[in-house]
């Protein structure tokens, strides 16, 4: 990954050089374990950084003073814990399929998004200052701070069969119209082949408590 492989349909295990892409990989994952948690004396990782970028988490018993964060998510229904391989091997078997990942996930944003210290952190790393400022100005400012943050994400799965390339969140500014539901992720720098300030447009939709977001790629081919 550090030389600048991309992983493909054939990747099983890709290894990172550091803790400073977590955000990213917690972002991509849809299911994330925790590890340093299984072994006796361990102290295990925050695990709120992967339920604030959509992760569902799963970890071991040995948390240290992670605990309380941990016993939350449990709460909600946003993590679960494994005991060993063979169990993990199993929630992970189980979690796999997206929807019951996504109900995980879900649960998760709500834990966060019930601590204004945690909205805080987690529009830190998802939102640029424009986007910021309209969501504090709307009346429900969580609601459409998770509609960004979906939004960036179905942008991302959009681009990514043109671009073949893995960037943060603040590769693409997202402008919300809401009164027709219509989204625009606009490119904040030059990724190819989409220049700077390339745009994708996009529609969302709320139901039943959830959000959906899809994009169109210009010059995609639709598939029956």
């Amino acid at each position: 990954w550090e030389n600048g492989d991309m992983p493909d349909e054939n990747t099983q295990v890709l290894l990172a050089g550091g803790p400073e892409e977590l955000g990213l990989w917690y972002r991509l994952a849809p299911l994330a374990f925790l590890g340093g948690s299984l072994t006796t004396g361990a102290t295990g990782e925050d695990p709120f950084e992967a339920a604030a970028l959509g992760a569902a988490v799963l970890y071991g018993p040995n948390v240290g003073a992670h605990l309380g964060a941990y016993s939350r998510l449990v709460g909600a229904g946003a993590a679960r814990i494994v005991r060993d391989g063979d169990s993990l091997g199993t929630a992970v078997s189980h979690l796999v399929a997206p929807d019951q990942a996504a109900v995980m996930a879900h649960a998760g944003w709500d834990v966060i998004s019930s601590s204004a210290r945690l909205v805080d952190r987690v529009l830190s790393e998802i939102c640029d200052g424009d986007e910021c400022a309209w969501i504090a100005g709307q009346v429900q400012p969580l609601r459409w701070a998770r509609v960004i943050f979906v939004a960036k994400e179905a942008a991302f799965k959009c681009q990514y069969p043109a671009s073949a390339t893995i960037f943060g969140f603040d590769g693409m500014s997202v402008q919300v119209d809401t009164a027709h539901n219509a989204l625009v992720a606009r490119f904040t720098r030059a990724i190819p082949p989409f220049a700077k300030g390339d745009a994708l447009q996009g529609r969302f939709a709320l139901t039943g408590g959830q959000i959906v977001a899809g994009f169109c790629r210009p010059g995609a081919r639709a598939v029956n």
